[in-house]
């Protein structure tokens, strides 16, 4: 039983308590930099008078605190000498989450302006029906993630090329089936 967990030696426990503590002030500071420049926008944006601004504040702080906070753990994962060969694994998960992060706040972003641009007064001026808001939202999703999907595989090491080339000539495959 003792084979299986792995002995830290003094220095690498006291490693392991710095970069942890490290890590802790990390995530302090980014949650205050969060309140801060939300506050900051705020102040800015009162002036404007569409609420578009402030909603894709309210809309990128999740994702924005998120993203630093990723970073700031694989930082600290990344200080520890003894996770060597590890740390390009380290580096690779993080990049993942970083990818993902984007991803989702992108969206959130774009959500924002399509239900902003449907809310408006004269948004039934032949722009853009609030019935058909879902069918977009769906699209626009399905397309900012799979692009996110795509660029996560590039990160983790899987060649995207073949699965485009192939992705390229299925549709054809299908765009010339579906041919009246």
């Amino acid at each position: 039983m003792d084979d299986l967990t792995p002995a830290l030696t003094r220095a690498e426990w006291t490693e392991t308590l710095i970069a942890a503590a490290g890590v802790f002030v990390g995530i302090v500071v980014t949650m205050i930099l969060a309140f801060g420049i939300v506050r900051i926008v705020h102040r800015i944006t009162r002036s404007s008078e569409s609420p578009l601004d402030d909603r894709l504040a309210d809309s990128l702080r999740g994702p924005f605190v998120f993203l630093v906070g990723v970073w700031v753990i694989a930082t600290g994962a990344a200080t520890l000498s003894y996770a060597g060969d590890q740390q390009e694994w380290i580096r690779r998960v993080a990049l993942g989450f970083s990818v993902l992060t984007v991803a989702i706040g992108i969206r959130r972003a774009v959500i924002e302006v399509l239900n902003w641009q449907a809310m408006r007064p004269d948004a039934m001026n032949g722009k853009l029906h609030p019935g058909s808001l879902p069918l977009i939202r769906r699209g626009l999703t399905i397309l900012i993630f799979a692009v996110a999907f795509l660029i996560m595989l590039d990160t983790f090491g899987i060649a995207i090329s073949p699965l485009l080339a192939g992705l390229g000539i299925g549709g054809l495959a299908v765009a010339l089936a579906l041919q009246p």
